[in-house]
């Protein structure tokens, strides 16, 4: 029973992952009515793979978290517990789809390859993320040769490394509970601080230079520094690595060269489209980081809203939409980047160019709006029913603009209104409230299961 609510509390207790679920399964249902008797097990093994690989991204970064929590506390029988649910999680979206898809006629070996390698690709993500870009051009190799994946000896070889990426995840909790537990025991060791010499002055009783704290009032009163010190005073970061920006669009044109070589075709729109979906994580990542430093800093925010030089509510909110853009713009930059070289070495067209901008888009002012929706209210609750709205909104909007016939403007007018009237009415919401410096939190939105809406 403790293995059923473990499993129940870090993956399925959230709204989104059990709505989400319901979604699919509730797909593949319509679908199955739909489907050739012959090829049924196949669509449910290929949409219990997608199930699987999902699910355990997400449940091997619960788990991670769990540990090394539990690992600095030194909570008894903890890897044991984990190592249980990690079983139970594989008998309920493994095993039990996997016979399902037996009966309807899949061949054993195939659904095993499938269902596994879905696993391990899931595990893989949760651990190395989005290095896995570089994979891209190499999967194009592989469909092309989708007779060679049909073979015994290829499907018993994924089998055998996916159980072996399997076998190797259970060593997961313990793995980090160790990690958890060297934690306190590197606090505790004194040789990290460095010896202090006091044949020096200390310099306590050296004033500041008086210059330094008048440009540093000017610069706050001005609000030119004031989102640098909100990030700074709440422990979030709006620098961005444009190092790492150039790195990324340039691995990003190389993904999409080495598509378009290997598969021998042009165009092709799936690196496109998988260069963009990174982006667009990226995006929601900058954003997330924002919110949940806000979330999480109430006394922080105590502190500083009775500070001498703390501002009016009108500059603050200024400052906070100024971090929202400022931290897009990596992401933005490096599709921007990647798509004007795919432009022009003509490995992109026009049609994918524009829905990937649409997506771009669509996640701004999805995520956007929802933060701002989220600052807006009295108390941020575990469950936000309007960043819900602003989510589905903006994305009935994309696909409207996206997939509706483009010789009819009506479409795309209303698509882009979709888009734009729930995170405008957000942000107009958000500058129309009061003050909510110290935000307010239901302490329930802060559980380390899960993240907030």
């Amino acid at each position: 029973m403790k293995t059923w609510l473990t499993l129940w509390g870090l993956l399925l207790r959230r709204p989104i992952v059990a709505l989400l679920l319901g979604a699919v399964y509730l797909t593949t249902a319509l679908l199955l009515e739909v489907t050739a008797p012959d090829r049924r097990g196949e669509l449910v093994a290929v949409m219990s793979a997608f199930v699987a690989g999902g699910l355990t991204a997400v449940l091997s970064e619960r788990i991670g978290r769990h540990s090394l929590a539990a690992g600095s506390l030194g909570i008894p029988g903890h890897v044991r517990l984990m190592r249980q649910t990690q079983a139970l999680f594989l008998i309920l979206f493994v095993a039990a789809p996997g016979l399902f898809a037996c009966e309807l006629g899949m061949p054993p070996l195939t659904t095993a390859a499938a269902l596994l390698v879905g696993t391990a690709v899931g595990i893989a993500l949760s651990v190395y993320g989005l290095w896995w870009i570089m994979l891209v051009p190499a999967l194009g190799r592989f469909d092309t040769h989708t007779d060679w994946l049909s073979l015994p000896i290829t499907q018993a070889a994924g089998v055998a490394a996916s159980g072996w990426f399997i076998w190797r995840w259970f060593d997961l909790p313990q793995r980090l509970e160790r990690t958890g537990q060297a934690g306190p025991l590197q606090l505790a060791d004194a040789r990290h601080e460095r010896t202090l010499r006091h044949s020096e002055p200390t310099g306590r009783g050296e004033s500041v230079p008086e210059g330094l704290i008048s440009t540093a009032v000017s610069a706050i009163e001005a609000e030119s520094a004031l989102p640098a010190v909100l990030a700074m005073g709440l422990g979030y970061s709006l620098r961005t690595d444009w190092r790492l920006t150039a790195y990324g669009a340039a691995a990003g044109v190389a993904a999409l060269a080495g598509w378009h070589v290997l598969r021998g075709q042009q165009p092709d729109v799936m690196a496109y489209v998988t260069v963009s979906a990174i982006c667009c994580v990226s995006v929601i990542a900058r954003l997330q980081s924002i919110l949940q430093r806000w979330m999480r800093t109430s006394t922080e925010q105590a502190i500083l809203r009775i500070a001498p030089l703390w501002p009016a509510p009108s500059p603050v909110k200024r400052a906070i939409l100024q971090s929202t853009l400022v931290v897009q713009r990596g992401a933005m930059t490096g599709w921007i980047a990647i798509t004007l070289s795919g432009w022009a070495l003509n490995l992109v067209t026009a049609a994918d160019v524009f829905r990937a901008a649409l997506a771009l888009a669509g996640t701004s002012l999805a995520f956007s709006g929802s933060m701002w929706a989220t600052l807006a209210r009295r108390q941020v609750r575990e469950w936000n029913a309007a960043t819900v709205i602003i989510v589905v909104t903006v994305s009935s909007g994309a696909l409207v603009s996206a997939f509706g016939p483009r010789s009819i403007a009506l479409h795309l007018a209303l698509g882009l209104s979709l888009m734009v009237t729930a995170p405008a009415a957000a942000l107009a919401w958000y500058l129309l409230a009061p003050s909510r410096v110290p935000l307010s939190v239901d302490p329930r939105a802060l559980q380390p299961s899960g993240r907030s809406p």
